[in-house]
């Protein structure tokens, strides 16, 4: 009787813990956002070096590249391609408010900006 007793209260103490937690969890998992980085530079273009977060990749023409981390605050990328340079903001928690993905295209002439990989739009050039 008493044994029973127990198995009960660990069976309650599980489902309450189970109920309390799971939710935190998909919560946390909800507010991410994935910052996308696509190269559509030409083929015959150098290696893109680009530093993102303070992580640093090399890229080539086509490669597409996602980056996962919290919207609490604004994410600024950088890019070398050659003696060209440029920067953008690639994530502000004010602009991209409820968007789990943002998207970036990395061209010849710029960078361009966009939520759903279909209406782009510049946001900065290339330095030399």
């Amino acid at each position: 009787m008493i044994e029973e007793k127990k198995k009960k209260k660990i069976l309650t103490l599980f489902f309450f813990a189970f109920c309390c937690i799971y939710p935190t969890a998909v919560a946390i998992e909800a507010i991410t956002v994935t910052i996308h980085i696509i190269i559509d530079l030409p083929p015959s273009s150098e290696i893109t070096r680009t530093d993102c977060i303070g992580e640093e990749w090399k890229l080539k023409p086509g490669e597409h590249f996602r980056i996962t981390r919290w919207p609490d605050r604004q994410y600024i990328c950088k890019a070398e391609n050659g003696s060209k340079k440029g920067s953008w903001l690639a994530f502000d928690p004010f602009r991209d408010f409820l968007h789990e993905d943002v998207f970036w295209l990395v061209r010849e002439v710029g960078f361009y900006f966009s939520y759903d990989q279909s209406n782009w739009k510049k946001t900065n050039g290339w330095q030399n």
